[in-house]
């Protein structure tokens, strides 16, 4: 497979154009830090909703400015999010190819190089590597999805091993599971970032809203894992972290719960349109593809709105989510592919309704409502979820960093 090394196709891509974006305090910081020690691998950790993807940007035009690299691979965890990445650097004049496929082994002539998923990755590793021969900056987005299958961090250290440049990127903490995510470096057991910008930080900055968690109790009644009758409400303890779940599981397949639970999320939104924020949307998360059109058939029932579904990467999802992030329209219901990266800065309410209880997800999810959109008046954003011990728990966790800005 040949790959181009100094010909006058790279010198057609050299960056012509100065940098005019506008950027955040901590983009800048961290991209400062990141140029004066310009390590081959590094680690940003920055809170969902802070803007990764601009500070990747600021890095990759610096690097083919000044003709560091001559390409730049980026590796995101789902399909909807080439094209947005690929979006983004287009703003700066650099061309990725969103649509690229292994089987074309080699880049256009006129790209800078291409977006693809860990998953489109994992199954053919060589021809990364083959792309990453000439001088590469690789963007590993939301890096901790490298440990989902240990396939795939072999597959990130197979193509990139002679990678100029390496750069992970997270919007969340995290730990290894057992499976070493490739290119990051642990003390103890934990991540190290080279740069990072939290919750409470980026309050203080004015880049993201405060959230709120309107907590929701009820009562179920179901059949156990082990065949046993139970019954008990949100303040009955439960002896079993599985008798939790299956309370929270089955609260959420219930019309009048979850109907109720709807209800008060769409008078929340409906007061936030009638008021300061009239384009303002909701997003409800499912627990999978059934779930999902069982949510969006109790909106139609109790709120009378009919909403934008989302359940699979196949089906058209990216534009489905650009054309509900650009119109006005309501509500959003999603199977994970919003838990992260997707950006919707109108987004101020949302229903917790996925039986995923993983402080990461979670805080995913809850990046969603952070972003800020404009300057002034009340930013606050409002999750609602079923008052279970584990999701009171990530929630306080979260409102701890609010009363620590409002302190502030």
């Amino acid at each position: 497979m040949e790959v181009p090394s100094n010909s006058s196709s790279f010198d057609r891509l050299r960056m012509t154009n100065g940098w005019k974006l506008p950027l955040r305090r901590w983009q800048r910081e961290a991209f400062e830090a990141w140029w004066s020690a310009r390590p081959q691998d590094a680690l940003i950790v920055a809170t969902p909703g802070a803007g990764k993807t601009r500070f990747a940007t600021r890095l990759a035009h610096a690097l083919l400015t000044e003709n560091e690299v001559r390409r730049v691979v980026a590796v995101v965890p789902r399909e909807h999010l080439k094209s947005q990445l690929a979006a983004a650097m287009a703003g700066a004049g650099i061309a990725l190819d969103a649509r690229f496929e292994n089987g074309a082994g080699a880049l256009a002539s006129d790209m800078h190089g291409a977006v693809v998923t860990y998953q489109q990755l994992a199954f053919a590793p060589q021809v990364f590597r083959s792309l990453a021969r000439v001088p590469t900056l690789v963007i590993l987005d939301e890096i901790h999805h490298a440990g989902d299958q240990a396939t795939w961090g072999n597959a990130l250290r197979e193509a990139f091993e002679f990678a100029r440049y390496r750069v992970g990127m997270s919007g969340t903490p995290f730990r290894s599971d057992g499976t070493p995510i490739p290119f990051v470096h642990y003390r103890a057991g934990e991540s190290q970032a080279d740069y990072a910008y939290d919750y409470t930080q980026a309050l203080r900055d004015g880049v993201c809203r405060p959230l709120v968690f309107p907590l929701q109790g009820g009562y179920a009644e179901w059949v156990s894992s082990d065949g046993e009758i139970v019954s008990a409400s949100f303040e009955t303890a439960l002896r079993s972290r599985t008798q939790q779940s299956e309370r929270v599981r089955t609260v959420l397949t219930q019309e009048n719960w979850l109907g109720d639970v709807i209800v008060k999320g769409h008078q929340k939104l409906l007061e936030l349109r009638n008021g300061p924020h009239p384009e303002a949307g909701g997003l409800a998360i499912a627990m999978n593809q059934q779930h999902a059109r069982f949510i969006a058939d109790l909106m139609r029932e109790r709120i009378g709105i009919t909403p934008t579904i989302v359940v699979s990467d196949e089906d058209g999802a990216s534009k489905r989510i650009g054309a509900f992030a650009r119109s006005r329209d309501a509500w959003i219901v999603a199977v994970h592919m919003i838990s992260e990266g997707v950006d919707i800065p109108r987004l101020r309410v949302g229903i917790f309704a996925s039986n995923v209880n993983t402080e990461l997800y979670f805080r995913q999810f809850c990046g969603r409502f952070v972003r800020t959109q404009r300057a002034g008046g009340n930013q606050h954003a409002f999750v609602y979820l079923a008052d279970d011990p584990r999701l009171r728990e990530l929630a306080s966790r979260v409102t701890h960093d609010v009363r620590v800005y409002l302190k502030g």
